[in-house]
């Protein structure tokens, strides 16, 4: 029945249809609208002939017409008639007498509502984002609301971080963070009409703190803030990282933050296709969490990019962990390619040995968390291995550039020409197609 209370809207059915009403009533004139509407039920939810499921709709349905002063004679009607016949009531009398009882009170009490006069009629608007803000690489400047809030180190409990103390988070009121959208999701479409969608923003977080929005600064020099928290992740033994965050789509919350759009900066949304994003409510403000707490003690965490000599246990862990999700997302996964899989997970630990007995190893990590490897034998890169929820966030790019700091010789990598997004960050840090074959570009950089 997948009914949690006996009140008429307590279950699983009725809670699946109240968007789409708002939707139907939203879109279509009321007849029109219940006509659609009966065609969608019978085609994916049921009929009269599962009478526990109907009642579930049909009762929802003539509750939410009542409230929003629509409701037809014929449907108060037909929903009266059934609760006298008791239509659909077999299973709760196989309930307990208490709930049979709540059950009863709660059809009388909406019997008696739908006999009564009609609430005033109400306009019908779906409670969703319906619109998307911005647009993909939109840079804004949003104001900090950190007065009378409690500042969270939900970022901050393994050290670093931007500030340490109540105090500090109270003076950062008035002041601007620098967010960037990626892309708006539609995360529900209503059946009736496609157009009418849940929006909600992705956005990546830039450090630094600003006194006032930061206009004309230089897109170059913002460096994204990766939120990670104590959990484990993805991986036993690896922390869980957010790339990014998502948020309500709403103006309302940026016009209220004193938003200031600072210009476009092209951004690759598909090489954002891995990370997961931290839930922020613009509207919350719990002892437990708020938004600007969110957002200020993930910033300051120290990233660093170094040669590395020490046991190779922790990066063969990495890289097999990132094997294994990059062929995930292409497709490659389960009992019918483990084989496969097995060897490619092989060939980046024998990459990792042969870079670190033959040549040289280093590696970029977060807060002393490690983010990334790479291998250096004999003048070419055979290993460049991110975690799998830090990929494409520029932590790769990162490391490309302190290794190309760091040897003394020209570098050459292979790619296959199936990966673009690698092909591409190879060249924004220096990189050039030197030749191809059979589906694998050797790229070489100047030292």
């Amino acid at each position: 029945m997948g009914a949690w209370s006996a009140s008429v809207n307590g279950n699983d059915t009725a809670q699946d249809l109240l968007p789409e009403y708002s939707a139907a009533f939203y879109k279509y004139p009321v007849e029109e609208a219940l006509e659609k509407l009966d065609a969608y039920v019978r085609a994916n939810f049921c009929d009269e002939s599962d009478p526990e499921e109907w009642v579930n709709y049909y009762y929802s349905l003539a509750d939410f017409l009542w409230k929003k002063g629509i409701l037809p004679d014929r449907v108060r009607d037909r929903a009266v008639e059934m609760i006298d016949s008791r239509f659909g009531m077999e299973l709760w009398e196989q309930e307990e007498k208490s709930l049979l009882r709540q059950r009863e009170k709660a059809l009388a009490q909406l019997r008696q509502r739908l006999l009564s006069p009609l609430s005033p009629k109400k306009k019908i608007k779906p409670k969703v984002h319906m619109n998307p803000i911005f647009q993909p690489g939109d840079l804004i400047a949003v104001r900090l609301r950190t007065a009378g809030r409690s500042y969270v180190f939900h970022h901050s409990e393994k050290g670093g971080g931007l500030i340490h103390t109540q105090e500090e988070f109270q003076a950062l009121d008035g002041k601007y963070v620098v967010i960037q959208l990626i892309q708006c999701h539609a995360s529900w479409s209503s059946a009736f009409a496609p157009e009418i969608k849940d929006w909600w923003a992705y956005f990546r977080l830039f450090e630094g703190v600003h006194d006032g929005p930061p206009v004309g600064l230089d897109p170059d020099s913002l460096r994204p803030v990766l939120f990670d928290n104590s959990g484990e992740g993805l991986y036993p033994g690896y922390e869980q990282y957010h790339g990014g965050f998502y948020c309500e789509s709403s103006m309302f919350w940026f016009k209220k933050r004193d938003y200031v759009l600072l210009g476009n900066r092209p951004v690759r949304s598909h090489s954002f296709e891995q990370c997961r994003y931290f839930p922020l409510i613009w509207g919350m403000d719990k002892p437990w969490s708020n938004p600007d707490s969110e957002l200020i003690s993930a910033m300051g965490r120290k990233t660093e990019a170094f040669p590395y000599q020490g046991a190779l246990e922790p990066l063969d862990k990495m890289c097999r962990a990132a094997v294994g999700q990059s062929l995930r997302n292409a497709g490659i996964r389960g009992l019918d390619h483990r084989e496969e899989i097995l060897k490619e997970k092989n060939r980046a630990s024998d990459a990792l040995k042969q870079a670190a007995e033959q040549g040289r190893v280093y590696v970029l990590t977060h807060s002393g968390h490690l983010l990334a490897v790479l291998g250096v034998t004999e003048r070419q890169i055979n290993l460049l291995s991110v975690h799998p929820q830090a990929w494409g966030l520029g932590y790769e790019e990162q490391l490309l550039r302190f290794v190309l700091n760091q040897e003394p010789n020209e570098l050459s990598i292979a790619v296959s020409a199936e990966d673009p997004t690698l092909f591409n960050t190879l060249k924004q840090v220096g990189f050039h197609g030197a030749s191809e074959e059979a589906g694998v570009i050797l790229m070489q950089a100047e030292a």
